[in-house]
C-alpha cells in the first residue's frame, strides 16, 4: 500500500482499528428504543406530527442520534410485526411529497 502524505492519516488509522475492535451499537440501539417507545410514536405520528419532529424529540433527549429515515423505517418493520401480531392495522405511511417543477408544463401550455 502506498504512503499518502495526508495530514492525520496515522490517526485516522488508529481509530479505524480501534471501530474494527469494538462492535458498532448504534442502531441495535435506537431499534431497541423506537421498539420500547411504539405506543408512544404511533400516537404521536396519528395525531399529526411529522417524523422529523419525533426525531429529533428523541435525539435532544435520549442524545442518541436518530434520523427520521431510520426512525421511519424501524417503526414501519415494527408495526407490520404488531400489525400480523394483533391484527391491528399498521399505520398507512404518508404520501411522498413531489418536489420540483412539474413535466411537460410547456406543453400543456401552448
Amino acid at each position: 500500500m502506498a504512503e499518502f502524505d495526508i495530514p492525520g492519516l496515522p490517526l485516522l488509522r488508529q481509530e479505524l482499528a480501534q471501530m474494527a475492535v469494538t462492535p458498532g451499537h448504534r442502531s441495535s440501539t435506537l431499534g431497541r428504543l423506537i421498539r420500547e417507545l411504539y405506543d408512544d410514536i404511533r400516537q404521536a405520528r396519528i395525531t399529526g406530527h411529522s417524523w422529523r419532529e419525533i426525531s429529533e424529540t428523541i435525539t435532544a433527549t435520549t442524545k442518541i442520534r436518530c434520523s427520521q429515515y431510520a426512525l421511519a423505517t424501524n417503526f414501519r418493520r415494527i408495526d407490520s410485526e404488531w400489525e400480523k401480531k394483533t391484527g391491528v392495522a399498521a399505520l398507512e405511511p404518508a404520501p411522498a411529497k413531489k418536489r420540483g417543477r412539474p413535466r411537460n408544463v410547456l406543453d400543456k401550455a401552448s
